[in-house]
């Protein structure tokens, strides 16, 4: 399967649209639910550690992405989407 996240262009959109799309309203075309998208974004950001300022950048980002996931699991989607969001301005940095 192709990866949604190749780049950190990508990975920004990607981001956005799991905030607008997610937890559990994912178009029906894409096969997407949250345990993968969050899969995926933890994915795009190794894969664009280069990008972003190297693996400790990555590895901090990805640190954020478990904190989102563990949020929206326990029903706080707004904490989640915040700290997703912040994830996806640190890629605009």
């Amino acid at each position: 399967m192709e990866p949604w996240c190749r780049n950190k262009a990508e990975l920004n959109d990607f981001l956005a649209f799991v905030i607008v799309y997610g937890p559990d309203a994912f178009p029906a075309d894409t096969n997407m639910d949250m345990p993968r998208a969050i899969e995926e974004i933890k994915a795009g950001l190794e894969r664009c550690a280069g990008e972003l300022g190297g693996v400790a950048c990555s590895d901090e980002l990805i640190a954020l992405v478990n904190k989102a996931n563990a949020q929206i699991r326990a029903g706080h989607l707004v904490q989640g989407w915040h700290l997703l969001q912040d994830v996806k301005h640190a890629l605009k940095a």
